[in-house]
């Protein structure tokens, strides 16, 4: 055997191993629990129509999020204003909420602070936005705050 050929051949193999190595990746990715139901990046954000919630007029509904407008409030202080919104989760959990919002609020200035243990904290201009998680009774609830960062 060549020294060209061994060459080409050692070449051809690695070829072949990141061939197989990318699709195993793309397999994975896709068939996590996040992408099992049909949810995926795509859908978090080519929204045909995107509704808001009431108490917010950039922070968007994600399907199978229910307003509970009794439990929500908003109340102006002199740093600004603070806003709690409270939905319940209707056939949606707490990943595929947080996965929605990493995705779609930055398309709204919104940049991620971090991702705490129960929900994540985003930062805009002068304002921060909280997500977190509860349950009441028999109810998946998300509770999205925003607030003045002074």
């Amino acid at each position: 055997m060549s020294i060209i050929y061994m060459y080409h051949r050692r070449y051809r193999m690695r070829r072949v191993l990141a061939a197989i190595v990318l699709l195993f990746m793309y397999t994975f990715i896709y068939m996590s629990p996040l992408y099992a139901d049909g949810f995926s990046y795509k859908s978090a954000v080519a929204q045909p129509s995107v509704k808001f919630f009431a108490g917010s007029q950039d922070i968007p509904v994600m399907p199978g999020l229910i307003e509970l407008e009794g439990r929500s409030f908003s109340y102006d202080k002199p740093e600004g204003e603070i806003t709690q919104i409270v939905a319940q989760m209707d056939g949606v959990n707490s990943e595929q909420v947080l996965f929605y919002y990493d995705a779609i609020l930055p398309q709204f200035g919104w940049g991620k602070v971090s991702k705490v243990f129960d929900g994540a904290n985003f930062f805009r201009e002068d304002e921060y936005l909280d997500i977190s998680f509860d349950v009441d009774g028999a109810q998946s609830l998300v509770k999205i705050m925003v607030r003045p960062s002074r």
